[in-house]
This record gives C-alpha cells, structure tokens and sequence, in this order.
C-alpha cells in the first residue's frame, strides 16, 4: 500500500467515525467553516505544542475528512450538487 492510500484509507476511517457519530445532515457553508476552523485550530495547537508526529498527522488527516464530507454531503442552502457547473461559469473563486 503506497503513503496516499494509507491517508486515504485514514481519512475514511475518520469520515465513517464522523458520520456515525454526527450523522448525514447537511452543513451550511457557515457550520461547515466553524467545525473546519476548530479541526484547523487543533493541528495548530498540535504543531505550537511540537507534538509528536502521529498527533499532528491524525489532526490533518480530520481536517481532511472534514473537507471531503462538506464535499460529499453538499451545503444545505445551495443543494446545487458540486461539479454539475460547466468551466467558465461562475461559482468559483475569483
């Protein structure tokens, strides 16, 4: 198994955790930056406290599985799926 696929492999891990332990519910983009900044804020406290390796990575790897699962779910208040949009249309970043 190469290094991404050991991520990829932790990363789901995490995202089945989360969903068995919050369930499916779709995020706002608001709900989504608020548990995105806590997981952010604890891979800084991690980093601050010069912890040991394996800590940050598990940090990382639930800001990650954070990402995908606002990815995955959608956004409440824009049900538009995401990739649906043709390039050059709008709804990106600028």
């Amino acid at each position: 198994m190469t290094k991404r696929q050991e991520i990829f492999k932790k990363i789901e891990y995490e995202l089945i955790k989360a969903y068995d332990k919050h369930g499916r519910e779709l995020w706002s983009r608001h709900e989504f930056y608020g548990v995105l900044k806590e997981e952010v804020d604890e891979a800084w406290d991690a980093i601050k406290a010069d912890a040991a390796g394996f800590l940050l990575e598990q940090e990382l790897i639930q800001v990650a599985a954070m990402v995908v699962r606002f990815l995955e779910t959608g956004d409440r208040y824009n049900p538009e799926p995401w990739g649906r949009r043709a390039p050059g249309t709008g709804g990106g970043m600028k």
